[in-house]
């Protein structure tokens, strides 16, 4: 929706920030909240709507990514490669995704059973439960668009294996 990247933008005055998302709806509030935006912090913001793991490299300095590496279908350590593989030498990749834990498991074990009884009235439900948790931020085309994610169970979770095994693999090196 464009939150992060204009946070970015903010907090970096002389970076240029690039939003990817793979759904047109962020893309739009993305684009309606950069017009927002004074005219110098405008120019320094882009959006983009694509798929990441086939778009093509463009080494940066700074990859960051609140919340959706969880989902993106596919290998997780091809996944990591093409984030080490996008950053410049000493970049740096800031992640934040679900940690491996009972809670979590427990999440993923609820989405799979929502997608074995998902019908039309259990979508209206999650639309009304969206409204009146992100009501104020969101409008209905964008709450909308965000159904099919309650039904999506994580690719991956944070934890023992993507810290020692892939991260270090792909070329990462964690530091907090």
């Amino acid at each position: 929706t464009g939150s992060l990247v204009c946070l970015l933008v903010a907090a970096l005055p002389k970076a240029t920030v690039t939003g990817i998302d793979v759904s047109l709806p962020n893309i739009r509030l993305a684009e309606d909240r950069r017009a927002t935006l004074d005219a110098a912090s405008a120019a320094r913001m882009r959006v983009e709507q694509a798929d990441y793991l086939t778009r093509p490299a463009s080494p940066v300095d700074v990859i960051a990514s609140d919340g959706v590496l969880h989902l993106i279908p596919g290998d997780t350590r091809a996944l990591f490669a093409k984030l080490s593989g996008d950053l410049r030498p000493g970049g740096t990749l800031v992640v934040c995704m679900p940690y491996d834990c009972a809670y979590n498991y427990t999440c993923a074990m609820l989405r799979r059973l929502l997608r074995l009884i998902r019908s039309r009235a259990l979508d209206a439900l999650i639309l009304q439960v969206g409204r009146m948790l992100h009501g104020s931020q969101m409008n209905d085309e964008g709450l909308r668009e965000r159904i099919p994610y309650m039904y999506i169970a994580p690719e991956r979770l944070a934890g023992r294996a993507l810290r020692e095994t892939i991260a270090p693999l792909s070329g990462l090196r964690l530091i907090a």
